[in-house]
């Protein structure tokens, strides 16, 4: 263990990221810097370090001179990189040691809108707090730290990485890191590629499916208030067999032997799959849902009765129609998605743990069944790769498809059903003919197999998630695409863990109380967002008075000012005003996110002002169709009783 001095520099850079980030102050403060790290001066008498890596050892800068080092890796970089770097907005460093490449980097790309620093060397971090003052870097309001493992949810909790896939971005490996960090440097670049498509994802569903999540999340406030959340059964169910069931093409082959094991197993089973295990006998425990169309919801709606004694765990996202028809218990989760947050959700689950990363309802069924206890985890239908069909013979969403080769790409064809004619026949239309690229990923076999771009993002985040669970995982298929953490196995390798009889439903009431309904709660925050309605109604005149009397930059610098201090003062209802408009915010971003430090400064000006110009009136927009929600919610089902 290598002694260092308890110095002001420390206490203060200390200090300094546990304003930033508390949790990982902490863990600096609680790491023991083992002696493989020695802190030593350079030959210019700057701070320092030798690491030694088993019979070997190296210095993290140049032990000559650092930053002569650093401002020759800055112009060699910006020689090499010039135009990444001329229409980068956001930078990536990775690697920071004493930071003297820093600010030589940011000289030459002064115009960055975000500066993430990602080092991945936690001890080299503390002993650099040690001896280099770097309070001005830590709490840079554009500058965030990320130290140690980069994961998901640590993007996912950085404000300065939300707009990543909003904007050009550059990476940048500091010259140590390509040497003695590579294969840090290759599992950061991934999780940054798999954050920026996840981010992606989340917004196109917001942009294809913002109306009916808005509709179905103000209709499902009664719910909301009067429906546990699903946290009291976190733990509840622990070393039981669970079985996760999804509705891909391999579900039909199982279903003989999900049969034999019905007893001895709590089932969760996704939505989609729903219908077509219960025409073969088997009823699930529990039924996940997160889709608001209502679509695939029928047979739901017109067999409301099958749902009896079913535990629904689901969003507030979920088409309306499926929650006011269940007759089992229900039970709510609250999903994480920043910029799509639901206020109400907060407000009626204050404590409860968030789901950050709910992308498909099967993630939700894996997910569930972790918090829950399950051990092991059986997969089944999780195939996230193409066959005949899209989805498992006889579940509500199946759709026919053929692969087709052309211009030297691979598109799937899927006919959907078209609607009845007269005779009960069906009549198929060009518009029911949807083509999308197709892509190929490894099967367990390492044969590649098609999938679509979304399931190819479906399956990394699957995989994260199964290769950080402590119970096995196994996934029940013979086709499906290769799930990371979770492995394939045949019938006859996972039955000896069903041998005992599960009676989830005895588990279930012991722990099962209702929460008293909270409608009145509903009620006032419902009145209350109406009054700020007729309030920012109010601000929408002002601000249209003040642009009509002044010139260009005076009217950007005010609308600028005037929608920054509404986004300061009321964030939880300009976040509701948000989510009725997310492309139109999504669009305001991605302006914002460009460079302009090419343009003369009227043109950056009436570029800046028509883009604040057109978020201005869509924020008014939003809050005409938000008051049409809250008068909605008010009266679906009688909330105010």
């Amino acid at each position: 263990m290598t002694e260092l001095p308890d110095n002001p520099i420390y206490q203060k850079n200390l200090e300094a990221l546990k304003a930033r980030n508390e949790k990982l102050a902490q863990e600096i403060a609680q790491l023991v810097i083992p002696e493989d790290y020695t802190y030593c001066l350079s030959d210019s008498g700057l701070p320092n370090c030798k690491i030694k890596v088993g019979n070997k050892d190296f210095y993290y800068h140049d032990q000559g001179d650092p930053q002569k080092e650093a401002e020759d890796f800055a112009a060699l970089f910006s020689q090499r990189h010039s135009c990444e770097l001329n229409s980068a907005v956001f930078g990536i460093i990775v690697g920071f040691g004493f930071g003297y490449h820093l600010l030589p980097l940011l000289d030459k790309i002064t115009w960055l809108k975000e500066l993430i620093i990602i080092e991945p060397d936690k001890t080299l971090f503390k002993l650099m707090l040690h001896y280099q003052d770097t309070t001005g870097v830590i709490l840079h309001k554009n500058i965030s730290f990320i130290v140690g493992e980069l994961t998901l949810d640590k993007l996912r909790a950085l404000r300065g990485a939300q707009w990543l896939n909003l904007g050009n971005r550059i990476m940048i490996n500091w010259n140590t890191v390509t040497k003695y960090y590579l294969e840090d440097a290759g599992i950061i670049s991934r999780v940054v590629q798999d954050f920026v498509v996840e981010r992606s994802v989340i917004d196109k569903t917001a942009m294809v499916r913002g109306t009916m999540m808005i509709e179905n999340r103000f209709k499902n406030i009664r719910h909301l208030f009067i429906e546990p959340n699903a946290d009291g059964l976190f733990g509840k169910f622990r070393n039981l067999p669970f079985v996760c069931v999804a509705a891909g093409p391999s579900l039909n082959n199982y279903l003989p032997d999900l049969k034999r094991i019905r007893e001895k197993a709590v089932f969760i089973v996704a939505d989609t799959a729903f219908k077509v295990l219960i025409e073969y006998g088997i009823v699930p425990d529990i039924v996940t849902a997160t889709d608001p169309p209502p679509t695939k919801y029928k047979y739901f709606e017109e067999n409301p009765h099958l749902t009896k004694d079913i535990l629904l765990v689901t969003s507030s996202n979920t088409y309306s129609g499926l929650l006011d028809c269940w007759q089992g218990p229900i039970r709510f989760v609250v999903a994480g998605d920043g910029l799509y947050d639901f206020v109400f959700e907060k407000l009626a689950f204050p404590d409860a743990a968030t789901f950050n990363d709910i992308n498909t309802v099967a993630m939700l069924t894996l997910m569930l069944a972790d918090k829950l206890g399950a051990d092991p985890v059986i997969l089944v239908g999780q195939d996230l790769s193409l066959a005949s069909t899209d989805h498992a013979g006889g579940s509500s969403v199946t759709n026919t498809i053929d692969i087709i080769e052309r211009d030297g790409k691979t598109y799937s064809r899927t006919r959907k059903p078209g609607s009845s004619t007269a005779d009960g026949s069906i009549e198929t239309s060009a518009h029911q003919i949807v083509e999308k690229e197709v892509f190929y990923v490894p099967d367990y076999d390492s044969r590649p197999v098609p999938t679509w771009e979304d399931f190819r993002f479906f399956i990394t985040s699957l995989g994260g998630y199964c290769s950080h669970m402590k119970a096995p995982v196994f996934n029940l298929t013979e086709k499906g695409a290769r799930i990371d953490g979770a492995q394939r196995v045949s019938f006859s390798e996972i039955v000896h863990y069903f041998n005992n009889e599960v009676i989830f439903k005895e588990i279930f009431n012991s722990y099962c109380e209702r929460t008293p309904k909270k409608l009145e709660l509903a009620t006032a925050h419902v009145n209350k967002c109406i009054e700020s309605c007729q309030a920012f109604d109010k601000w929408i005149q002002y601000c249209r008075e003040e642009i009509a009397r002044r010139h260009l930059r005076e009217k950007y610098d005010f609308l600028h000012n005037e929608i920054a201090r509404s986004y300061s003062n009321s964030a939880s209802f300009m976040r509701l005003l948000d989510m009725h408009i997310p492309a139109a915010i999504i669009r305001a971003s991605k302006v914002n996110f460009q460079n302009y430090h090419n343009l003369s400064e009227e043109k950056r000006y009436r570029k800046k002002y028509i883009n604040i110009l057109r978020l201005f009136l869509s924020l008014e927009r939003a809050c005409s169709l938000l008051k049409g929600n809250l008068q909605s919610a008010l009266g679906h089902h009688e909330l105010v009783k």
